[in-house]
């Protein structure tokens, strides 16, 4: 019984794994976009700090996906 838990649980994650990649994906380059609109108006006052806030936005993106990333394989174990 425990067995057949484990196995349907697993063919769970493999099949909705493709989507939330997808979503992934979508978000961070909706994050990005979003950022770089923001960082073009700043543009015209100061290129270094619209840079800065891109690099900024996409290290806090990174950060959120290891946390998820940890958080998930302790899940595993």
């Amino acid at each position: 019984m425990e067995q057949d838990a484990t196995q349907s649980l697993l063919g769970y994650i493999i099949a909705w794994l493709p989507l939330a990649v997808f979503l992934v994906i979508w978000i961070w380059g909706l994050v990005t976009l979003k950022q770089y609109v923001r960082a073009r108006e700043l543009a015209s006052r100061d290129n270094a700090a619209a840079i800065r806030e891109l690099v900024e936005t996409n290290r806090e993106i990174v950060g959120v996906l290891r946390d998820v990333k940890s958080e998930f394989q302790g899940r595993k174990s």
